[in-house]
This record gives structure tokens, C-alpha cells and sequence, in this order.
């Protein structure tokens, strides 16, 4: 740490119990895209929404039901194949996710 300047550490974008993550990139001509990738973002897809560009968002991305299933939510797609990979051997699985 010693050699590091203050505030400049390595911070993951993805931990186990993470419920969703948000990467936002800007740009000088404003057009920007917000990166979404619901459930654990180790073993999720960000997708695009552009901020300029978007008058409204897949159903998909906007369905909050986490306390049942609802298999027209991308959340609960994207944990069912996060679930199947930390079932199976990780290392592997990954690959084809």
C-alpha cells in the first residue's frame, strides 16, 4: 500500500451476494451508455441502454420480482445460469457462459 497513491486500489465490480451492476460511460458529445447486468455481474451479460437514445426499456430489464420466479425477467434467466454454473464445476462452466 506504501506504493500505491491514497485512493487508488483495485475495487471488483462484482462480489457474490451483488444484486445487479451499473457501469455508466460518458461521452463528450453526451451520448451516453449505461452498462446493466442484473444479478451476480461475474456470471451475468451487461447490456447496453442508450441514454440518448432510449424513450423506454425492455420489459425484461424493468420486471422486479425477486421473491418469486418470473421467467419473463432477465434477473431470474441470468441467475438461473449463474446457479447451474456454481453447480457444476465453475472453472468449466464459465466458458460457456
Amino acid at each position: 500500500e506504501g506504493k500505491v497513491p491514497t485512493g487508488a486500489w483495485e475495487r471488483p465490480i462484482s462480489i457474490y451476494r451483488a444484486d445487479y451492476a451499473v457501469l455508466s460511460q460518458c461521452h463528450p458529445q453526451g451520448h451516453g451508455i449505461v452498462w446493466f447486468a442484473p444479478h451476480t455481474p461475474h456470471a451475468s451479460v451487461f447490456a447496453p441502454i442508450w441514454t440518448s437514445g432510449a424513450a423506454e426499456v425492455a420489459k425484461p430489464y424493468t420486471i422486479n420480482r425477486k421473491l418469486a420466479v418470473d421467467r419473463s425477467s432477465l434477473f431470474w434467466a441470468v441467475s438461473a445460469v449463474s446457479n447451474w454454473a456454481f453447480g457444476s464445476m465453475f472453472s468449466k462452466a464459465i466458458l460457456d457462459v
